[in-house]
């Protein structure tokens, strides 16, 4: 067997191997890890030919949370006016979740792609947001507030 056979097996044992411990993304189901206040703390963008992220100050604290019922709330810019989320199976990818946004309560709606929604990318304490709509890729961080 060859390093290269080795390398492959020991990969594949290690990617079993990891189901909701902590080096994988995250413990339990999305829809209740995510019910929390999450403090920004990065945000990305692509303006061509690189990426760019750029570090978001704490003070002043711009803060999203995401709730029971569905509540959601921001004092982040631009985010204020949503007031509700659902999360949902990314249609594009089986292996993705998105959450949506709405300002009024959307009751059982599937989200389209005309609702302000993002990739969810959840690992430990940190949340990703990544723009669905974004082709260069956007993104903005977030961290668990305690």
């Amino acid at each position: 067997m060859n390093k290269a056979n080795i390398l492959l097996i020991l990969l594949v044992v290690f990617c079993l191997a990891c189901e909701e411990k902590d080096c994988c993304t995250v413990k339990g189901e999305i829809d209740e890890v995510i019910k929390s206040s999450w403090l920004l703390y990065e945000s990305g963008y692509s303006p061509g030919n690189d990426y760019v992220t750029i570090e978001v100050p704490a003070e002043p604290p711009q803060v999203i949370s995401f709730g029971g019922d569905n509540k959601f709330s921001s004092d982040v810019d631009g985010w204020s006016k949503y007031k509700f989320y659902l999360i949902a199976d990314d249609p594009h990818n089986a292996e993705e979740k998105i959450v949506a946004l709405f300002e009024t309560d959307p009751g059982n709606t599937v989200p389209t792609v005309f609702q302000t929604s993002f990739s969810i990318k959840l690992q430990e304490d940190k949340l990703v947001l990544r723009y669905r709509w974004c082709t260069e890729g956007c993104h903005s961080a977030f961290k668990r507030l305690e």
